[in-house]
């Protein structure tokens, strides 16, 4: 899933424009984490390791990081906490999309607090309470409405709440690290890389694809493209190859492989909003917040309201349901059923 593709926090399994949407099912079953129990976890490894990297007086701003990572990625697994029975707290699916929500909370914190504290970013006050608001408004208005609904990350200040403040040249550990427009080439877990220039019609990387917590959290933060500008990464895992970006009119899989000022809508670049009900789509990323991509055969559908619990729903898994779509013979055919608070 491409960086510069749109992006929005879900709370359920509903693949929306979020990296981390697509995530609380794909990345529950393969998610790893420098942190595999965040629960249990301190963050202490990242201050001692700080203390002896750089030297100097780091700007650390320990605090005000641990809040907004709590108030912003921290939501989702108090909502899970909160929503949820008893008897879906007992299942597989609650363990797994809760465990991956607080995976991600926490990354965030031990990670920024590590960079902050190597001085190698800075946290932007005035956008962080930007996002800290517009997350506290979309969660407070929607209950545990909120699993079928998302958050905009995008249309919010929050991608310019970390600000890199290493240049060409120097370590990183992860993108955000990087002064915007550069990348980190080169990193790895537990190993710095070198802030660079992101590269022309070469092989690129796209780290998050790959649906681990502290992939997504260094994606979330910045802008650091995996191409040089008006390039795209074209892939179908990690790796992929940069190409030219395409005009109005053209044909495109992801937002990133537009021009700079167009959206990719319905596979065609363009400036097209998002669709309303009835409106052509691909994928729910089509249509407005709160709507699913109803397909009735081929590969074109509708934007459609989310179904009610007891409506037939097909595939088991998808995004069609207010709740969960959950199988009725074990094959391809489904019924939608309430799921913490949302049905």
């Amino acid at each position: 899933m491409s960086q510069a593709a749109s992006t929005m926090i879900p709370l359920l399994h509903h693949v929306v424009r979020f990296p981390i949407a697509a995530l609380l099912v794909a990345c529950a079953a393969s998610c790893s984490s420098d942190c595999p129990e965040p629960p249990d976890c301190t963050g202490a490894d990242a201050g001692q390791e700080a203390e002896a990297g750089d030297s100097g007086q780091p700007d650390a701003p320990v605090e005000a990081i641990a809040a907004f990572c709590d108030a912003t990625l921290g939501r989702s697994p108090k909502v899970y906490q909160t929503c949820c029975t008893e008897q879906e707290k007992a299942s597989g699916t609650y363990r797994a999309l809760e465990g991956t929500a607080a995976a991600l909370a926490w990354e965030c914190t031990s990670k920024l607090t590590r960079s902050a504290m190597l001085g190698r970013i800075g946290l932007q006050s005035e956008a962080a309470s930007g996002c800290m608001q517009a997350v506290a408004e979309a969660y407070d208005g929607a209950g545990c409405g909120i699993l079928v609904l998302s958050f905009d990350w995008e249309a919010s200040a929050c991608r310019e709440v970390v600000q890199g403040r290493q240049e060409l040249g120097q370590p990183c550990r992860y993108r955000y690290e990087c002064a915007d427009g550069l990348t980190c080439d080169g990193y790895n877990d537990g190993v710095d890389g070198t802030c660079a220039q992101p590269p022309e019609a070469f092989t690129c990387l796209v780290l998050e694809y790959s649906g681990a917590a502290d992939d997504v959290v260094d994606s979330l933060f910045g802008h650091h493209p995996a191409c040089a500008p008006g390039w795209s990464c074209a892939h179908t895992d990690q790796y992929g190859q940069c190409s030219k970006t395409v005009g109005e009119g053209q044909h495109c899989i992801a937002q990133s492989d537009c021009d700079a000022g167009l959206t990719c809508r319905v596979g065609v670049c363009g400036t097209l909003p998002p669709g309303a009900q009835g409106a052509p789509c691909i994928t729910a990323g089509d249509c407005v917040a709160g709507m699913f991509c109803e397909v009735a055969g081929g590969n074109q559908g509708t934007c459609a309201p989310r179904k009610a619990a007891g409506d037939a729903c097909s595939p088991p898994g998808g995004a069609a349901c207010r709740g969960a779509c959950v199988s009725i013979d074990g094959g391809a055919q489904g019924v939608c059923v309430e799921f913490c608070g949302s049905g």
